[in-house]
């Protein structure tokens, strides 16, 4: 079914983000961390966009372009996100989350891994709200 299908998306997403982190505590090693992480497979948030009804959405990444994610909600539908103006929620398998801004994943993904990111303007970005 649809529903065991994200389940298990998810939860190879979970075991590659666990790896990457290799149980890291340290905030700003993290989110550089998962800044060059892929994100299919990933539960995603919206917590801000430009466009307000997508504020609260919520899913898994099936999809990532270099300016939008592809998401499918709880309820089978399909919404293309827009990275540029938008905030949205991470969750980690421990079960914490975090803030990440649209527009710092606005490259290919493949291309995002090889990106050195300044953490003081990255956390200076992030709305505390």
């Amino acid at each position: 079914s649809d529903v065991y299908k994200r389940q298990v998306m998810n939860q190879l997403w979970k075991e590659y983000i666990s790896s990457l982190l290799h149980n890291d505590k340290n905030f700003e090693s993290i989110m550089l961390k998962l800044l060059k992480a892929d994100f299919h497979g990933s539960i995603l948030k919206v917590v801000r966009a430009k466009c307000e009804s997508y504020e609260g959405q919520e899913g898994i990444v099936v999809q990532e372009t270099m300016r939008t994610f592809r998401i499918i909600t709880k309820i089978n539908r399909f919404l293309t996100l827009l990275k540029k103006n938008a905030i949205f929620l991470v969750e980690l398998p421990d079960g914490r989350h975090l803030k990440v801004i649209g527009c710092h994943l606005q490259f290919r993904p493949a291309d995002r891994s090889k990106i050195k990111f300044k953490i003081k303007q990255l956390i200076k970005d992030i709305p505390y709200d």
